[in-house]
Protein backbone atom coordinates (compact mmCIF):
# COMPACT_ATOMS: atom_id res chain seq x y z
CA UNK A 1 0.00 0.00 0.00
CA UNK A 2 1.28 3.61 -0.94
CA UNK A 3 1.43 6.09 1.44
CA UNK A 4 1.51 9.96 0.24
CA UNK A 5 4.01 11.93 2.64
CA UNK A 6 3.13 15.37 2.05
CA UNK A 7 6.19 17.75 0.48
CA UNK A 8 6.45 20.84 2.50
CA UNK A 9 10.18 21.65 0.70
CA UNK A 10 8.94 24.43 -1.73
CA UNK A 11 8.09 26.65 1.65
CA UNK A 12 11.11 25.98 3.29
CA UNK A 13 12.86 26.62 0.09
CA UNK A 14 11.72 29.64 -0.54
CA UNK A 15 12.45 30.84 3.13
CA UNK A 16 16.03 29.70 2.92
CA UNK A 17 16.59 31.16 -0.45
CA UNK A 18 14.90 34.56 0.90
CA UNK A 19 17.55 34.33 3.98
CA UNK A 20 20.38 33.68 2.01
CA UNK A 21 19.79 36.34 -0.23
CA UNK A 22 19.62 38.97 2.51
CA UNK A 23 23.00 37.47 4.20
CA UNK A 24 24.33 38.02 0.57
CA UNK A 25 22.92 41.67 0.16
CA UNK A 26 24.19 42.59 3.93
CA UNK A 27 27.56 41.10 3.00
CA UNK A 28 28.04 43.51 -0.09
CA UNK A 29 27.36 46.64 1.80
CA UNK A 30 23.51 47.24 0.71
CA UNK A 31 20.66 47.80 3.18
CA UNK A 32 17.10 46.85 2.10
CA UNK A 33 15.78 50.24 3.76
CA UNK A 34 18.24 52.25 1.86
CA UNK A 35 17.65 50.76 -1.75
CA UNK A 36 13.34 50.83 -0.52
CA UNK A 37 14.00 54.32 0.55
CA UNK A 38 16.20 55.26 -2.60
CA UNK A 39 13.28 58.13 -5.06
CA UNK A 40 14.59 55.98 -7.96
CA UNK A 41 13.04 52.73 -6.36
CA UNK A 42 9.57 54.47 -5.04
CA UNK A 43 9.46 55.64 -8.57
CA UNK A 44 9.44 52.10 -10.23
CA UNK A 45 7.45 51.22 -7.71
CA UNK A 46 4.82 53.31 -8.31
CA UNK A 47 5.01 52.86 -11.94
CA UNK A 48 4.42 48.70 -11.00
CA UNK A 49 1.83 49.48 -8.82
CA UNK A 50 -0.20 52.15 -11.64
CA UNK A 51 0.12 49.73 -13.98
CA UNK A 52 -1.17 46.67 -12.10
CA UNK A 53 -4.14 48.42 -11.20
CA UNK A 54 -4.76 49.21 -15.06
CA UNK A 55 -4.32 45.74 -15.69
CA UNK A 56 -6.56 44.68 -13.07
CA UNK A 57 -9.03 47.28 -13.57
CA UNK A 58 -9.11 46.78 -17.84
CA UNK A 59 -9.05 43.50 -17.56
CA UNK A 60 -8.91 40.83 -14.44
CA UNK A 61 -11.89 42.60 -12.18
CA UNK A 62 -14.57 41.24 -14.74
CA UNK A 63 -13.23 38.04 -14.79
CA UNK A 64 -12.29 37.85 -11.01
CA UNK A 65 -15.81 39.00 -10.01
CA UNK A 66 -17.81 36.51 -12.33
CA UNK A 67 -15.68 34.13 -10.33
CA UNK A 68 -16.06 35.63 -6.94
CA UNK A 69 -20.18 35.73 -7.83
CA UNK A 70 -20.48 32.16 -9.29
CA UNK A 71 -17.52 30.04 -8.22
CA UNK A 72 -17.20 30.88 -4.79
CA UNK A 73 -20.89 31.01 -4.30
CA UNK A 74 -21.24 27.41 -5.52
CA UNK A 75 -18.65 26.32 -3.26
CA UNK A 76 -19.79 28.20 -0.35
CA UNK A 77 -23.48 26.24 -0.79
CA UNK A 78 -21.90 22.79 -0.81
CA UNK A 79 -20.13 23.87 1.93
CA UNK A 80 -23.15 24.29 4.03
CA UNK A 81 -25.26 21.31 2.62
CA UNK A 82 -22.44 19.19 3.60
CA UNK A 83 -21.84 20.79 7.03
CA UNK A 84 -26.18 20.76 7.45
CA UNK A 85 -25.75 16.65 6.57
CA UNK A 86 -23.19 16.33 8.78
CA UNK A 87 -25.59 17.65 11.59
CA UNK A 88 -28.51 15.35 10.51
CA UNK A 89 -26.00 12.62 10.59
CA UNK A 90 -25.02 13.48 14.21
CA UNK A 91 -21.54 14.48 13.08
CA UNK A 92 -20.96 11.15 10.97
CA UNK A 93 -20.13 10.75 7.32
CA UNK A 94 -22.14 8.23 5.92
CA UNK A 95 -20.46 6.26 4.01
CA UNK A 96 -21.78 3.40 2.15
CA UNK A 97 -19.81 -0.07 1.11
CA UNK A 98 -18.77 -0.89 -2.11
CA UNK A 99 -18.67 -3.78 -3.26
CA UNK A 100 -16.57 -5.23 -6.45
CA UNK A 101 -17.88 -8.30 -8.43
CA UNK A 102 -20.57 -10.60 -7.30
Amino acid sequence: MYTHIPNYQGFIKIILIIVIALIVLGYFGLNITDILASPVVKENLAWFWNFLTHIWSTYLSGPATWLWNHLIKLLWDMFVQGIGNLKANGGQIPVTPITVGN
